[in-house]
């Protein structure tokens, strides 16, 4: 199991109408989130069935991310994302996320109690086609205390169903059996806190990120650079950093970032055209 954890740095970028430079407005790392990737970035294994399953009407998943997975003390969850890889684009879909800290390490013996869940999310998400990481900022931030955490994903019951192949990128996790449990209906809607169904277990892991928030850290040497209809992004070396993500937002107050690209250098460089208003967040993965 690969565990990077990651650093984030934020960085505001304003677009000028007119073919003006870009200037940068802010830059700074203020309470920039600590990213934990759990599941192989590499791995190509991926079905539909799970976190969400968009080939029924509604589907709920449940899954155990464990302690030594997340390696991170008590501290509060601001956001989770998927990676997914969709045929389809699926804009405005209803979702609810649960969180629940929580000792068990199976879900053998079923469901787990959901009164010990909370509502952190409840929404909708746009799901675009092809290879995207869906970040869910949590309506109401969860606090983690350090022991494992569940997360129990619920589609709402609508009346159409999609394509199978939308699928969410996956890791088995051999070492960690039946972690996850999953349903999906196009006659029942489930009961999110009281699932109706038995579900079938898996030890597969959704390839997850979850932002947890972190205290101040300045940072140094941000450069922004407007070439044309191009941005060129750098930043300092980040010790211990194997690699960085770029997240592009066209408004961050929404939630709304999406992965811009991912390189192993300290400079990125965005096409963002002649016309438009672009905030970026670049993190540091720590391996």
């Amino acid at each position: 199991m690969i565990r990077p954890l990651l650093t984030s740095l934020l960085l505001l970028i304003f677009g000028i109408l007119n073919c003006e430079p870009v200037n940068a407005k802010t830059s700074f790392r203020d309470n920039a989130p600590i990213v934990v990737l759990v599941g192989n970035p590499a791995s190509t294994l991926r079905d539909n069935l799970m976190p969400l399953n968009f080939f029924y009407k509604n589907s709920l998943s449940e899954t155990i991310y464990f302690a030594a997975e997340l390696s991170m003390p008590a501290r509060e969850i601001i956001a989770i994302s998927y990676k997914n890889n969709f045929s389809q684009s699926l804009p405005g879909k209803a979702v609810k996320i649960y969180m629940a800290n929580t000792t068990a390490s199976s879900l053998s013996g079923g469901w787990l109690p959901g009164a010990g869940f909370s509502l952190v999310f409840d929404g909708v998400l746009n799901f675009p086609l092809g290879i995207n990481e869906i970040y869910i900022q949590l309506q109401t931030p969860f606090q983690y205390n350090g022991t494992n955490l569940a997360v129990r994903a619920y589609r709402q019951m609508e009346n159409q169903t999609y394509s199978i192949s939308n699928d969410f990128y996956q890791t088995a996790t051999t070492s960690y059996p039946n972690r996850t449990r999953y349903a999906a209906s196009d006659m029942t809607t489930y009961n999110p806190l009281a699932p109706q169904a038995t579900g079938i277990l898996s030890n597969r892991v959704p390839n997850t990120r979850i932002w947890f928030r972190n205290e101040p850290s300045p940072v140094n040497g941000i450069a922004i650079v407007r070439n044309q209809e191009s941005v060129n992004l750098s930043w300092e070396a980040l010790s211990g950093a194997s690699s960085y993500s770029i997240y592009a937002s066209g408004d961050p107050l929404t939630g709304a970032w999406s992965l811009a690209g991912e390189t192993v250098n300290t400079s990125y460089q965005i096409t963002v055209g002649m016309s438009s208003r672009r905030f970026f967040r670049v993190v540091a993965i720590l391996q």
